[in-house]
């Protein structure tokens, strides 16, 4: 039997190696490229979380200069606020000082009305926070020290004093004129409301 022999040169490893190295070359460009593309993605996803993370810390920071703006204000009200209060219970306490004020003095005034003998004209009476004085004429002089009496007898009046005694009429029943003053007892001032916030 015959066998055939080929005579035809066959390619070598090299040959082989050189028409293979192009398709290598592209295989490892695209595997460079697939890998550059992922790194590329992958950064770009970082770099959108930390835009979305640093757009989060802005707005949280504009919204806490926002509240401390807010607090800032609210405290200056709560302050004004308090000075309103403080400022309205002075005044409530002045006036209720006042108010007892009048009220001890018209009950002076009717005490004083109530020791005057009818024949006796009061012209002035004059009050304050310490005592105060009378003036007027009497038709008797015998009046004026019961008058003077009465008076301190009540216990509104700490000292009760006749002044001055003058009959300055030319007639014998001409009215004597007078001035008597008067102390009153000390009383306690009127309570004081506590300020909110002491």
């Amino acid at each position: 039997m015959l066998q055939r022999i080929n005579l035809v040169p066959g390619f070598s490893a090299t040959d082989h190696l050189r028409r293979l190295m192009p398709l290598l070359l592209v295989g490892a460009l695209l595997l460079i490229v697939v890998v550059l593309s992922g790194e590329y993605w992958w950064r770009q996803r970082q770099s959108a979380l930390l835009a979305k993370e640093i757009t989060a810390l802005e707005t949280a920071t504009n919204q806490s200069e926002e509240l401390q703006k807010s607090i800032l204000q609210l405290t200056s009200q709560i302050k004004s606020m308090r000075n309103q209060v403080d400022q309205t219970t002075d005044q409530a306490n002045r006036l209720t000082g006042h108010i007892s004020m009048k009220q001890n003095f018209s009950d002076i005034l009717a005490d004083i009305g109530q020791a005057l003998p009818p024949s006796l004209r009061c012209e002035k009476i004059t009050i304050n926070h310490e005592g105060g004085s009378i003036e007027g004429l009497a038709v008797h002089y015998r009046e004026l020290p019961q008058l003077a009496n009465k008076l301190r007898r009540n216990p509104r009046f700490a000292t009760v004093m006749i002044t001055e005694i003058d009959q300055s009429g030319e007639r014998a029943d001409s009215p004597f004129r007078f001035f008597i003053t008067f102390q009153l007892q000390s009383k306690k001032q009127p309570p004081v409301l506590p300020r909110s916030g002491d």
